[in-house]
């Protein structure tokens, strides 16, 4: 009996260390996350609603989140890790894609990305397209 609950505090203690490592960053220290914001807007300032981005690990897999930005052109992604690298990505009809590299270095990252349009493309029209689906309900975008 004793040496079954000596077994049993033996496995509960592994576990508990296999959980701590798990949940600290190499160094030893605890992840902390961080969340990152920020904005997509055209060269002129305007913003640009609608856009779908991803925030994913930069070099490792990982969870990959998605955001798609406001009428004001703004988008949040939280939960990610401080100290790592994040690339959003993203693309918008008439424009170069979204590739912006992000490092996290504290709690809060905010990041302005500024379209640009891809040369003989009309750039315009394709922004009138993004602005009148904004203005569709979104019970109605979905169907």
């Amino acid at each position: 009996m004793k040496r079954n609950l000596i077994l049993v505090a033996a496995i509960l203690l592994s576990a508990t260390c296999l959980h701590a490592q798990a949940s600290s960053r190499l160094d030893g220290a605890p992840q902390t996350t961080a969340t990152v914001q920020g904005q997509v807007t055209l060269s002129n300032g305007n913003p640009v609603p609608l856009v779908y981005l991803q925030l994913q690990p930069e070099g490792v897999g990982g969870t990959v989140q998605s955001a798609t930005t406001d009428s004001s052109g703004e988008f949040s992604f939280s939960g990610a890790i401080a100290g790592q690298n994040y690339n959003i990505t993203g693309s918008v009809e008439g424009f170069r894609p979204i590739d912006q590299l992000v490092m996290l270095n504290g709690q809060m990252t905010y990041v302005n990305i500024t379209l640009v349009p891809v040369a003989g493309a009309n750039a315009a029209a394709n922004l009138a397209k993004l602005k009148a689906r904004a203005a569709i309900p979104p019970k109605s975008q979905e169907q």
